[in-house]
């Protein structure tokens, strides 16, 4: 994950990174809740379908809510991609925790070596 370097922290140093709790529980409600939600709603339809659809009821219920929590998984993965680049569930550095010496073991990730 890269984060803006604000505090001008060097290679080595250990920061702090903030994110609003706020952000945090909103971006979980929506990883979690929004396919768990359209299973439910496809179930409830599935069953309510099954009549027109000449089919056992349960056996609606499960492919139209695994259908419908194939959609809401493909709503996350697609939302959320442009909710990440929005910048808004990005994390900020809070302080540099320690001040580290550069080594072979503490080198900068730029980039272009991700």
């Amino acid at each position: 994950m890269l984060v803006d370097n604000s505090l001008g922290a060097l290679p080595g140093d250990t920061v702090s990174l903030v994110l609003s709790s706020r952000r945090v529980l909103a971006g979980a409600y929506f990883v979690y809740l929004t396919p768990v939600a359209a299973l439910f709603c496809g179930t409830f339809l599935g069953q309510a379908l099954s009549g027109r659809l000449g089919v056992d009821p349960e056996t609606a219920s499960v492919a139209v809510g695994f259908g419908f929590l194939a959609i809401g998984l493909l709503v996350v993965r697609i939302l959320g991609r442009r909710m990440g680049a929005g910048g808004k569930f990005t994390p900020k550095m809070g302080r540099i925790v320690r001040r580290g010496k550069p080594g072979p073991d503490n080198r900068a990730i730029s980039p272009e070596s991700t």
